[in-house]
């Protein structure tokens, strides 16, 4: 009996998630411009996604941000239409 728990208990770590993380430092733009952050999330489950991302000036001041839920089919679409969401918003002005 033991050897069948060390067993089991050696397929559910292999199932346990990793976590990792990265420090990100956020650089100012030169003087005059503007930097767009922008980022994705995708749920392959049920293909709920969200967009966003923030513009700020040379001083670190926000100008704009955004958020927005929607559907996708993968998580390369969902970053990609954050982009293409921000460039949406400067053909309107």
């Amino acid at each position: 009996m033991e050897y069948q728990w060390n067993q089991l208990c050696k397929v559910v770590e292999k199932l346990r998630s990793k976590v990792t993380s990265s420090l990100v430092i956020w650089c100012r733009p030169q003087a005059g411009m503007i930097k767009i952050n922008t980022d994705g999330s995708f749920m392959e489950q049920n293909g709920k996604a969200g967009i966003g991302g923030v513009a700020r000036d040379g001083d670190g001041n926000m100008i704009f941000a955004y958020a927005v839920p929607l559907k996708c089919q993968n998580h390369h679409v969902v970053e990609a239409l954050a982009a293409k969401y921000v460039g949406s918003m400067d053909q309107e002005r």
